[in-house]
């Protein structure tokens, strides 16, 4: 039995061949009422009715099956076949999670990747696209209307997110009302939606690496993108619990199995390198704001500080274009949200300095 088959005949027989969107019975036409990404109604609708009859071969998602079908583009020969046989399940489960399933009657590897950390990853990108093109207007002196009516709208959307985080902590959730749901302007359309795909990507690619490194099954192995990292990027080498191990790794993974190609051009890699610090960097940001303390390990994870620690030394061994930019903003942007939630990985940074 295959993945996909496993999926659908054992977990969820009901949906059996139907997308995500269809089994859920999503409204196109309310969907597209509610639209914010600066399309038109009738656009959006066309968008929504695609999803909807989408055929689920790798994916029950179809942005999902696309983004699976280009890494098997992107991976070395060896590792294409095992990710043909993978299939992702996105779930209706507000828990902002993802998981890299096993089952030994399953003849291929299963992710469950739960709509609430792509959905907490949306809002948190909106906030941070706005937080850049303030803090680049900046220099626009010229233009100190345009500046301060993007602040207005920064800090109106960080109030907004500083209310649903308040109950998405009390609720282990991500559960939205529609009074602190951010919304995009026309202005930026589909820019931020970009940016949180980045992220879901790489929460993506990080629960593949726990299937691709045999964190799933036994006889666990590092890849040789992985194993031929500078040892100061080791952080696994430096911890005893095996899942802190698992997850640096599958860290680790997800950041270089589409940078250990070494004949792109120059135009390709510097992107990229781009979507994979932006990516990983807001992943963890985010992840940053929804636990109880950046600082403290799980029993099954280390400490966001600690990841996000590693996967900068890691980008910045890794990477051939230069990122202290793109790292000093996700710095900064991190301070504004401890600004305005009192929590998350800005603390660290507090010291520092927005000019907004």
């Amino acid at each position: 039995m295959t993945a996909r088959e496993y999926f659908y005949r054992i977990l969820v027989p009901e949906h059996t061949g139907k997308s995500y969107q269809a089994a859920h019975q999503y409204d196109r036409a309310e969907l597209a009422k509610r639209s914010s990404v600066g399309m038109p109604p009738e656009q959006y609708e066309q968008i929504i009715e695609m999803a909807i009859r989408h055929v689920p071969c790798r994916s029950n998602d179809v942005l999902l099956e696309r983004w699976i079908e280009e890494l098997i583009q992107l991976v070395p020969d060896d590792l294409k076949a095992r990710l043909k046989k993978m299939f992702v399940a996105k779930l209706r489960d507000f828990e902002a999670n993802a998981a890299a399933i096993c089952d030994a009657s399953c003849d291929g590897d299963l992710i469950f990747f739960n709509v609430g950390l792509s959905d907490a990853c949306y809002q948190y990108a909106i906030v941070y696209y706005e937080f850049v093109r303030v803090f680049g207007d900046q220099f626009a002196p010229d233009d100190t209307g345009r500046i301060v009516r993007l602040k207005a709208e920064l800090y109106d959307h960080l109030a907004q997110l500083a209310i649903a985080q308040k109950r998405w902590d009390r609720l282990g959730v991500v559960e939205f009302e529609v009074k602190d749901v951010v919304n995009s302007s026309l202005e930026i359309e589909g820019h931020p939606a970009n940016i949180a795909g980045l992220a879901d990507k790489f929460i993506l690619r990080h629960e593949i690496s726990h299937h691709l490194l045999g964190h799933t099954e036994t006889g666990a192995q590092l890849l040789s993108y992985v194993d031929n990292l500078p040892e100061h990027c080791k952080y696994w080498k430096t911890v005893v619990q095996k899942a802190h191990q698992q997850e640096y790794e599958a860290d680790a993974s997800a950041l270089t199995m589409t940078l250990q190609t070494q004949s792109l051009d120059v135009v390709t890699r510097r992107q990229r390198e781009f979507d994979v610090v932006v990516g990983a960097l807001l992943t963890l940001t985010v992840l940053g704001q929804l636990v109880r303390e950046v600082n403290e390990a799980t029993p099954s994870h280390p400490s966001v500080s600690s990841r996000f620690d590693q996967c900068v030394e890691i980008l910045r061994s890794v990477c051939q274009h230069e990122i202290r930019a793109l790292v000093y903003l996700m710095k900064q942007f991190q301070v504004l949200l401890w600004s305005t939630q009192g929590k998350g990985l800005g603390h660290r940074w507090s010291g520092a300095k927005i000019r907004l």
